[in-house]
């Protein structure tokens, strides 16, 4: 049974997620994870507009992005054991890639690696059968390749190679050594790389995405529009903002990187921005958002109808994931955007 001053917070926390339903989104769910306090869920709305299901706390969500900072904990972990070098170039690994001995690992992790992203071209409803090879292939082949160095542009073919070097190290996938080295010892027990391991998708919370130029027109679901296996180390993860929550507290509490692992994945932090978000930082696989005097660090995750924000905040020790299950056409539009401010309400309103 919560506290009395938990149940306050708690409704005032359903609030939050009621509005931002009511605001045009189909279905939400919350996870807080405060200091010494169990993880509380709650949810709004709905999970699949067909059946009528409502949304519940364990039904799961493709998080995405969120993925690239458990994948730069995997990088990381070479790199405290001396196996990888942050700059390290990565032509050993790559050597018919473009440009690899110029492009050092740190450049992978933090989105200066100059390699063209190619996300937004993935066929709709592609199969679900791809290769890193194939999508780096895909990316070179439909983007331009730009310098590598200080300028962020975004990438998730650089992503996708932080996760072949795990891989090649350490003799397995990067999903497996995920799940034995940190899913499992963090607790993480309903996460899923969905790439390559088998994912219970009769749980996932069904996708949708509204027609920015049609505005008031029922949206169209979006679920099987894009393939994990095609995003992979850089954006597979599916799981539940319960499970994703307490992961993020563990890592950034100190619990799976050490120190000095803890401090290469924040820092240094580099200008990065993003269209419609308050993006302000990137570290190494950690974005910084900043609300006025908040700043929040962690990432976000987008993918054809599924948009979370995970994140902490270092001074009161709170974590945050919110969810949803749709999003606009035009990512700016306030039915993707308006999962910022409240993501950062979520925060203040726990005492952040």
């Amino acid at each position: 049974m919560l506290k009395p001053e938990s149940e306050v917070l708690a409704s005032r926390l359903d609030a939050v997620v009621s509005e931002h339903v009511a605001g045009g989104v189909v279905g939400a769910s919350l996870a807080l994870v405060r200091p010494s306090e169990p993880v509380l869920t709650l949810a709004a709305g709905c999970a699949d507009r067909e059946s009528g299901a409502p949304l519940t706390p364990d039904r799961l969500f493709r998080t995405a992005s969120t993925k690239k900072t458990w994948t730069a904990v995997a990088v990381l972990a070479l790199v405290r054991e001396g196996r990888v070098g942050l700059d390290q170039t990565i032509e050993g690994w790559f050597p018919r890639l473009p440009r690899a001995g110029e492009i050092r690992v740190r450049h992978l992790l933090s989105h200066r690696s100059g390699l063209p992203e190619y996300e937004a071209l993935m066929p709709k409803g592609a199969a679900d059968d791809w290769t890193p090879e194939r999508i780096v292939d895909f990316a070179l082949s439909t983007g331009t390749q730009n310098a590598p160095g200080e300028t962020f542009l975004y990438s998730n073919t650089g992503y996708v190679l932080a996760g072949e070097i795990v891989a090649a190290e350490r003799g397995e996938p990067l999903s497996r050594w995920l799940r034995r080295a940190v899913f499992e010892p963090a607790g993480m027990d309903e996460t899923w790389s969905g790439g390559d391991e088998r994912v219970p998708r009769e749980r996932l919370a069904r996708a949708y995405i509204f027609d920015s130029a049609r505005p008031g027109t029922p949206p169209e679901e979006s679920t099987g529009w894009f393939p994990l296996s095609g995003i992979g180390a850089a954006g597979d993860l599916v799981t539940t903002p319960r499970d994703l929550a307490r992961g993020v507290h563990a890592l950034f509490t100190g619990q799976i990187l050490d120190e000095a692992g803890l401090a290469m994945l924040r820092g240094p932090l580099l200008p990065a921005s993003f269209p419609g978000t308050n993006i302000a930082y990137c570290g190494h696989g950690v974005l910084v958002s900043r609300f006025g005097e908040l700043a929040i660090e962690g990432h976000l995750g987008q993918l054809r109808g599924h948009f979370t924000m995970a994140g902490h905040h270092a001074a009161s020790g709170i974590t945050a994931v919110l969810c949803q299950n749709s999003a606009e056409s035009d990512l700016e539009a306030p039915g993707s955007t308006a999962l910022h401010p409240a993501f950062a309400e979520v925060f203040r309103l726990a005492g952040a």
